[in-house]
C-alpha cells in the first residue's frame, strides 16, 4: 500500500452522481492517517492545502466558471500553507520541505511537465515559487488568483501569473 501520499481533493466528489458516477457526492477531502502519528503539525498543514482545492474548486470552478493549470493550483494551495500554517501550527512551515526537495532536484522539474512528472520535486518547486510569490508580492496576488484570472476564456494560466506579477 502507497502511503506516501498526505491527502487529496477530488472535485468529482461534490457532484450528484447522475452528473458523475463515481462521485461520493460529498464536500470532502481525504487525509492519509497512515503516517499521522508523530507528523500532527505536517497534517494540519496538509489539512489547510487539501481544504485550500475544495474552496478554490468553488471559488473558480463553480462561482466563475474557470480552472488553474495543475502547476498554478498546486502552487495557490501551497501558498496557503505558507501563510496559514505557522499561523495555527506553533511556527511550523513546509515550506524548507519544499525547498529541501527542490534543491535536492537539482533543478530537474519543470511546471510544463507537472501533469506528467509529478513528484515531490514538483511539489517542492511549487512550494520554492509559491513562498517567494508570498514574500515578493504578499496576500495581494494570492488574492487575485481566485478573484482576477479567468482561464477557462482563452486565457492561460501562464498568462494569469505573468499579468498579476506584472
Amino acid at each position: 500500500t502507497d502511503t506516501s501520499w498526505g491527502g487529496y481533493f477530488d472535485a468529482a466528489n461534490n457532484y450528484l452522481s447522475s452528473a458523475v458516477p463515481s462521485s461520493n457526492q460529498a464536500l470532502a477531502f481525504f487525509i492519509n492517517g497512515t503516517n499521522l502519528p508523530g507528523n500532527g503539525a505536517y497534517y494540519t498543514s496538509t489539512l489547510l492545502r487539501e481544504s485550500t482545492h475544495m474552496i478554490n474548486f468553488y471559488q473558480r470552478t463553480v462561482a466563475r466558471g474557470t480552472v488553474h493549470d495543475t502547476w498554478l493550483e498546486e502552487t495557490s494551495a501551497m501558498m496557503t500553507e505558507d501563510i496559514v500554517a505557522p499561523a495555527v501550527n506553533a511556527g511550523y512551515s513546509t515550506i524548507p520541505i519544499r525547498i529541501d526537495a527542490y534543491l535536492l532536484s537539482g533543478g530537474g522539474v519543470s511546471y510544463i511537465t507537472w501533469p506528467s512528472q509529478v513528484s515531490n520535486n514538483s511539489y517542492g518547486m511549487g512550494g520554492s515559487f509559491g513562498a517567494f510569490l508570498d514574500r515578493r508580492y504578499g496576500l495581494a496576488i494570492y488574492q487575485q488568483l481566485v478573484t482576477s484570472c479567468n482561464d477557462g476564456s482563452g486565457g492561460t494560466s501562464y498568462a494569469c501569473l505573468d499579468t498579476l506579477i506584472k
